[in-house]
């Protein structure tokens, strides 16, 4: 950790659940140096949320042990859990962050990837979504098998619990912390090859027009890269996550794509009959033509592009953080959405 000159705090990074901050830890730590304010930070996951299972969330303990400490718990979970903490802590979630980062990672200006905008879409009726699975999860495993009982697996579609790419995941996961932000080939059925995470949009980002996908919390509300990279790039955005998902994403200012879905399985509390439902809800849409499908959602995909935008300038700027992007990524992002909104100099 870096001690701050001009601000007696100091940044500790759970990345990955690698560096976890206890009590020991902390004690040795404050016998050695001179601190009155921790910041405790992973943006690319929550450590603070009532949902979490507990081997992930952060050791509450931690907080009261040290009463003359004054803490801050900075992550990327979706509400704020400050009511778990004492006095002397506070929470400050940044729902948005994966928004930021697909906007960023995503070099949505860069002209190789202006072939994303749906007006210039080459794909065909035969495979005209994708699936890119990275991690593991139960319901991921479970979209997986159904994809595959009902002969639906597409070249754009990956598994990394399938053939070959099982000891690249492995070793994927090893390297997490110093190289997370890579694309490779993830099912022994592409021909062409098809990539399975990245916040940026795949080299077939153009041939699909539906991003079908299982968030990485399936128990409660988060939206990662995997939402918002189809809202950002004009895609109809097909994702199984918490109940609620969708409403929320209306309250947010999107808008869903009525009509052709019916968002009933949303209120469904039953993890397993909510995700049966949202199945039904996707093969449903594959009955319809496609190019009946492009016109009818055409406003809806546009005007969520635009709502992407708009939220980055109606949202307070992610903080800048030691080891986080480099120091001018957010202010470029913020530049690009007045672009966007209020057009180009």
């Amino acid at each position: 950790m870096t001690q701050m000159t001009q601000n007696p705090a100091e940044y500790w990074c759970m990345e990955h659940f690698r560096k976890a901050l206890t009590v020991p830890k902390l004690e040795e730590h404050l016998s050695e140096n001179k601190i009155n304010r921790l910041v405790v930070h992973n943006l690319k996951e929550e450590i603070l949320n009532p949902f979490l299972p507990k081997k992930e969330l952060i050791k509450l303990d931690l907080f009261s042990e040290f009463p003359s400490l004054s803490f801050t718990v900075i992550d990327s979970s979706y509400i704020d859990s400050s009511k778990l903490l004492p006095r002397n802590a506070v929470h400050k979630p940044y729902g948005l962050y994966f928004l930021w980062q697909v906007i960023g990672h995503g070099s949505y200006w860069d002209d190789e990837l202006k072939r994303t905008n749906i007006k210039n879409y080459s794909g065909n009726e035969d495979t005209y979504f994708c699936c890119l699975n990275h991690s593991m999860r139960p319901y991921r495993q479970k979209l997986w098998e159904l994809l595959e009982k009902d002969n639906l697996i597409n070249d754009y579609c990956s598994n990394l619990r399938q053939g070959v790419y099982t000891d690249i995941q492995r070793k994927f996961m090893l390297d997490w912390s110093t190289n997370w932000d890579f694309s490779y080939q993830a099912h022994p059925l592409h021909k062409k090859g098809g990539w399975a995470v990245t916040q940026s949009p795949a080299e077939f980002y153009d041939k699909i027009l539906i991003d079908l996908f299982v968030e990485t919390r399936t128990s409660h509300i988060r939206f990662t890269e995997k939402t918002f990279k189809p809202l950002l790039h004009r895609k109809l955005c097909m994702g199984f996550g918490g109940q609620g998902m969708y409403n929320e994403l209306k309250s947010m200012g999107f808008m869903l794509y009525d009509g052709f879905v019916d968002y009933q399985f949303d209120d469904i509390q039953d993890e397993g009959e909510r995700f049966k439902e949202f199945y039904k809800q996707f093969k449903n849409l594959l009955q319809y033509p496609l190019k009946e499908l492009i016109r009818g959602t055409e406003l809806a995909r546009e005007h969520n592009h635009r709502r992407c935008f708009e939220m980055i300038l109606e949202t307070e700027d992610i903080p800048r953080l030691p080891n986080i992007e480099e120091p001018g990524f957010f202010h470029y992002i913020k530049q690009q959405a007045h672009g966007e909104i209020n057009g180009w100099d």
